[in-house]
């Protein structure tokens, strides 16, 4: 009798062993289906959407990301992503999630670190860190670690450049570059490109108009911040080299507000052409020593292909266009900043 009990014991534990087994094979397959599913997504929009994985990221982090760009078919499935990543940890980097993407692939991607390219645009910089700023916008690492490798002392010899910072040796425009690149690769590839810019055919050109590289960067930095207008860079670079030729003062005014570091400054009065500092382009010939922002490469080729003209001064047109007036002679450059000063005026721009 109690062989008969046995016997029955273990055939239950068979048939519960097997439906056990069977269960969980349907449900590894539903899971597995499900995982490699294209339809995971119930899209809020129809774009892609970004994923950054920071070194302190978890699986969790990732799937909270997800569910943050759409809404998943089968949230249930969330915390198995890490079993068919082959990574027990996401890779660090910012990776683009397709709503037609299933959560296998997207997991095996950030496992392996198959991320994507972001594009980022470095803006004009009057040197009050807007290039750091917005290298930490786009970018995984802080301003101030961007801000410090820009002034690496041991950087810049490596990269053998003689200045004090390699923020003179940036240009703004767009890049392209893997969001987790360290500070001082990023820098470093930023130096590589401005260099790149010099080809030979432009550093001919530079000395065609007795300017260094130097020189010519300090030159574009003030045209860039005369006029939004693209058109006439040429114009007022060739303006400022008349003016250079003929050892006059340049008289530009955005060197008067860089030397106040007063950027709120609208309209440059006699008080603030007093300042003693060798930014003050009224009190002193030449080129002021260094650039007073990063100057955009229109205004460097400006600067490079300048326009042959007699004009000697410039005013901003009274229309309020961003546009200039120029002339030749002083007695033509006062009527037109007459009519410049009384619309301020009539404005109450002071």
């Amino acid at each position: 009798m109690e062989r008969k009990k046995k016997k029955n014991i273990i055939k239950w534990l068979g048939i519960v062993s097997l439906t056990v087994i069977l269960c969980a094979g349907v449900f590894t397959y539903m899971v597995v289906k499900r995982l490699k599913d294209p339809g995971t997504f119930g899209m809020y929009n129809a774009g892609k959407g970004w994923i950054y994985v920071f070194p302190e990221s978890s699986w969790d982090d990732v799937s909270k990301s997800i569910t943050e760009l759409y809404s998943v078919k089968y949230p249930s499935l969330l915390p198995y992503l890490h079993l068919i990543s082959d990574s027990p940890s996401p890779a660090v980097g910012a990776y683009t999630i397709h709503p037609s993407e299933s959560l296998e692939s997207i997991s095996k991607r950030i496992g392996k670190g198959e991320q994507d390219q972001v594009s980022l645009t470095l803006p004009l910089d009057r040197l009050t860190g807007d290039t750091e700023r917005a290298l930490a916008k786009y970018l995984m690492y802080k301003k101030d670690e961007y801000r410090d490798a820009l002034r690496d002392r041991e950087l810049i010899q490596s990269l053998n450049i003689q200045d004090t910072t390699l923020l003179n040796h940036v240009l703004p425009g767009e890049y392209t570059l893997f969001w987790n690149t360290s500070p001082k690769e990023v820098v470093t590839m930023l130096v590589k490109r401005y260099e790149e810019f010099w080809s030979k055919e432009r550093l001919d050109r530079a000395e065609s108009l007795g300017l260094t590289p130097f020189e010519v960067r300090i030159l574009a930095s003030i045209v860039s911040l005369e006029s939004r207008y693209q058109p006439e860079l040429a114009t007022i670079a060739g303006l400022y080299l008349n003016r250079l030729r003929l050892g006059m003062p340049l008289q530009a005014d955005p060197t008067i507000i860089f030397a106040h570091q007063d950027y709120s400054i609208v309209r440059v009065l006699k008080k603030h052409l007093e300042i003693d500092s060798p930014y003050n382009t009224y009190k002193n010939k030449g080129l002021p020593p260094t650039p007073i922002c990063v100057p955009s490469q229109e205004a460097m080729e400006a600067v490079l292909n300048a326009q042959s003209h007699n004009f000697l001064y410039m005013c901003a047109d009274s229309d309020f266009s961003g546009k200039h007036i120029f002339a030749a002679d002083y007695a033509t450059h006062l009527k037109n900043a007459r009519l410049f000063q009384e619309e301020l005026n009539k404005r109450g721009i002071k």
